[in-house]
């Protein structure tokens, strides 16, 4: 999948768990760094039916962690307006102070 939905971070950031038999991608590459994130390659059988038995474990054991806020923080949409404003006023030799 070449690009994440939005729906993601907002679930992500419920810290409910994610089962998520998907294809190699961006929405891998970042589940793969989430913590309550249970991902296999969904065309392999086996990979999803492991996935869902350590999900059902986890939960059993309540071990299903939940990912850290500093971590998620990185996609917030305040945070990413204020580091993309700061490119653009490198990039034109401005500050924050000049800006209209």
């Amino acid at each position: 999948m070449p690009y994440v939905p939005g729906k993601v971070y907002e679930y992500l950031a419920t810290g409910a768990p994610i089962l998520a038999p998907i294809p190699p991608g961006d929405l891998f590459d970042l589940l793969r760094e989430a913590p309550q994130a249970y991902i296999s390659n969904y065309r392999d059988s086996h990979q999803v039916a492991d996935s869902l038995e350590r999900l059902a474990s986890d939960i059993y054991a309540g071990r299903v962690r939940c990912c850290d806020a500093n971590w998620l923080s990185r996609f917030d949409r305040s945070i990413l307006a204020r580091q993309l404003a700061a490119v653009f006023d490198k990039i034109l030799g401005v500050g924050a102070w000049q800006r209209p």
